[in-house]
């Protein structure tokens, strides 16, 4: 288990359903400790019940859960593109590039990648300023997420080529400097 802990730790990002990488060796560990010890055997046992009550309610409040936000901002953007229009989302959310029907001229859709190949987002800054830069831009976690831009390059590079064009669902969208 400290083997899955520390693999969740080195990865850098903590999303919840990494969790479930635990799953394996904690359910071998409680097992083997509540064969021996009867009061364990009875926490374990409203620990698993309370567990699958927890997960009931997850799944049901998810299917009465409205649009999620990603979708929506990709429809807002499908909406409000032109024929050859690039949307590019930072450091991850590739639901909203496949909801907005757009290419992104960024071959990285999640921050694993960038932060493995572009580390210090040269790449990155030299496309948002370049010729291919995206018509359209997300910020959908902040441009320094994860400390990706300590130093501000970045934001200072969005800041001269982009302007907010909306903001849909609490994320801003930025639209590319001269494009209507």
């Amino acid at each position: 288990m400290i083997l899955e802990v520390l693999s969740m730790l080195a990865g850098g990002s903590y999303w919840p359903h990494y969790l479930i990488q635990l799953a394996p060796m904690l359910s071998l560990a409680v097992g083997l400790w509540a064969s021996h010890d009867r009061p364990l055997r009875r926490v374990t046992i409203y620990a698993v019940v309370a567990s699958l009550v927890a997960t009931a309610g997850c799944g049901i409040e998810n299917l009465n859960a409205s649009t999620p936000a990603g979708q929506q901002i990709g429809r807002w953007l499908a909406a409000s593109n032109q024929p050859g229009d690039t949307a590019t989302v930072l450091y991850g959310h590739a639901e909203i590039e496949l909801a907005s029907g757009m290419q992104s001229p960024s071959p990285h859709l999640w921050s694993l990648p960038l932060r493995t190949t572009d580390p210090h987002e040269t790449r990155l800054r030299a496309l948002l300023a370049g010729p291919r830069a995206p018509t359209w831009l997300v910020d959908w976690s902040g441009v320094d997420s994860w400390g990706l831009d300590r130093h501000g390059r970045t934001t200072a590079t969005i800041a001269r080529h982009y302007r907010v064009a909306a903001d849909v669902c609490g994320v801003p969208v930025w639209l590319h400097d001269g494009v209507r």
